[in-house]
């Protein structure tokens, strides 16, 4: 709820304790059940379950596109408690990530080492979806595709992303 998360116990499905959202986190918005904003800037929070850690990447909008990532990991406080704290990167993995799925897959190098994020962003409002690739290391945003402008695509089903 507005952010906050909660740790539930997977067998009784307890609520254990809840997470505040990551720190300097305004404007958060979520795409559930095809709600989409129209603020001019706001963030959205995708989590990726690693191997060894949980992430959540952070994607901020404005102007209809995204602008900047920021990579926090879920880690235990000195008080206990469970919080984001902001990290440099997710080490050397790919994340994908859109309003509906996360995945990853270990970085082999081929684009450059690190942590690389390919994220879809669409806005059904403007019937526009482009999909961006951003290396954390380079602090560099590309955009790889953007539908064709004038059209209503239609899909079959929401982005999703295939992994090997």
């Amino acid at each position: 709820v507005n952010g906050e998360m909660a740790v539930f116990d997977a067998t009784t499905l307890d609520a254990l304790q809840p997470v505040q959202r990551p720190p300097a986190t305004p404007n958060l918005a979520n795409k559930m059940y095809g709600i989409c904003c129209r603020m001019e800037e706001f963030n959205y929070v995708h989590l990726v379950a690693l191997p060894s850690k949980l992430v959540l990447v952070r994607t901020t909008v404005k102007s209809s596109r995204p602008v900047a990532f920021t990579i926090f990991q879920l880690i235990s406080a000195p008080d206990g408690q469970l919080a984001w704290r902001m990290v440099a990167d997710a080490g050397n993995y790919e994340l994908f990530v859109d309003g509906y799925h996360t995945t990853f897959r270990e970085n082999d190098g081929a684009n450059g080492g690190g942590t690389w994020i390919y994220y879809v962003h669409e806005t059904p409002y403007l019937a526009f979806t482009a999909a961006y690739r951003y290396s954390m290391q380079h602090k560099k945003l590309e955009c790889v595709y953007k539908s064709p402008k004038g059209s209503s695509p239609e899909f079959s089903t929401k982005s999703t992303w295939f992994v090997p």
